[in-house]
């Protein structure tokens, strides 16, 4: 901290230091063009230069500042595009793997699918179905997801139409 604050007064001794020797310069060119012509027109011709300087200098800096700002909003635009195209890239990688994880943990819950809950699941299935299709419309990637969702509900789906076969088959005889 008192370091920090060190550094600030010495920042503040190095600025006063020049303002200081920017005004005696100023003062003496006055007294130098007061030898030519009337101290006050030798000090509005000093100043008139000097504005000149800072209007041409502040144009200056506000085309930079303008150019760098349209820049960097390009510069994040085309940042963010490459990031998602990056994302997609790698959700296709991994589709695959991660689909086959999926699918191997769905099937030891399809299997325990039996009598009074047939009908139940298959509205399950289709009501999760409905709700991903309704979610993924507006998610970067979404067809993706969908068709990882559609294949892990495969096997429950699989699953209710063999256990509504078999259970319509011991009914019927």
């Amino acid at each position: 901290m008192r370091r920090a604050a060190r550094d600030v007064a010495f920042a503040l001794v190095v600025a006063a230091t020049f303002l200081t020797a920017f005004a005696l310069a100023n003062a003496a060119a006055v007294l130098a063009l007061a030898t030519a012509m009337s101290a006050w027109v030798a000090a509005l011709a000093l100043a008139v230069v000097w504005a000149a300087i800072g209007g041409v200098l502040a144009l200056f800096l506000l085309r930079r500042v303008r150019g760098a700002a349209e820049w960097r909003v390009e510069d994040a635009e085309q940042a963010r595009a490459e990031a998602e195209q990056a994302v997609r890239d790698t959700l296709e990688l991994l589709a695959p793997a991660i689909t086959r994880e999926m699918a191997l943990a769905a099937v030891p819950m399809a299997g325990d699918m039996a009598d009074g809950v047939l009908e139940a699941g298959e509205d399950l299935i289709e009501g999760a179905d409905e709700i991903m299709d309704t979610i993924t419309e507006d998610v970067p990637g979404g067809g993706m997801v969908n068709q990882i969702w559609d294949i892990v509900l495969m096997p429950g789906r699989f699953g209710v139409r063999v256990a509504t076969t078999v259970l319509k088959r011991e009914s019927n005889s």
